[in-house]
């Protein structure tokens, strides 16, 4: 139900000085007993939710740990990359589905298309047209 690292991994592997936050809110998040609906909606759209507070933008960490291809020139791939690394963990964390051959084509075993693929990719962007294969 969370994901973290303290570099971006992949293939530059820059460190991420301030991703402890998101660690320590976990944590902290499992001492206070949080409601898991909370702990959810706060990492999958902690930065809209009202009143604004610093937990609930630093719980958006859970989306922020994707791997980041920083070595591709192509920025519009790149984002791409990003935006499929989030697509497929939340769908595979929280809906508990592999979500990664929608992508390109209906899903095999589930009722899901490449259609609701990237509309639940589009719900976490509103940037560039999604690139596939």
């Amino acid at each position: 139900m969370a994901r973290w690292a303290e570099s971006e991994g992949y293939e530059s592997n820059h460190p991420r000085p301030y991703a402890w936050r998101y660690r320590d809110y976990v944590v902290q998040s499992f001492n206070e007993d949080k409601p898991f609906s909370l702990f959810v909606r706060q990492q999958l759209a902690g930065d809209e939710m009202l009143p604004y507070a610093d937990e609930n933008l630093i719980a958006t960490g859970f989306l922020a740990a994707g791997r980041l291809s920083s070595n591709e020139e192509d920025k519009a791939l790149q984002r791409n990359d990003v935006l499929v690394d989030i697509v497929n963990a939340t769908g595979n964390t929280f809906l508990g589905l592999t979500l990664h051959c929608a992508q390109c084509h209906n899903h095999k075993f589930d009722p899901l298309t490449a259609r609701d693929y990237y509309r639940f990719r589009a719900s976490s962007s509103r940037d560039s047209p999604p690139t596939c294969c």
